[in-house]
């Protein structure tokens, strides 16, 4: 029940974040990266794809921690529920 809480909590902790990265990163320092997608596409990928695989990476990096660091072990539904929002998203 504890593990289901914490992906449920990390799962809506996930909005604000996603909202104040894209206001503040995507649309600040980050936007050179970040105005491909503002524009016309050209060709299967566009330089924000960057920030997805940065997303996962941290998640990634989030759920060893948890698998390999017994005192972290909370990290796993964190890092699942991170997995649903950005499944859904």
């Amino acid at each position: 029940m504890q593990e289901a809480l914490l992906v449920l909590c990390a799962f809506i902790a996930m909005e604000p974040v996603t909202y104040l990265a894209h206001r503040h990163i995507f649309h600040g320092f980050g936007f050179p990266i970040h105005k491909s997608h503002h524009g016309e596409r050209r060709g299967v990928f566009e330089k924000n794809d960057f920030y997805p695989g940065v997303s996962a990476l941290v998640t990634m990096a989030i759920i060893a921690l948890g698998v390999f660091v017994a005192p972290l072990k909370f990290l796993i539904p964190v890092g699942f529920g991170m997995t649903v929002y950005g499944v859904l998203y």
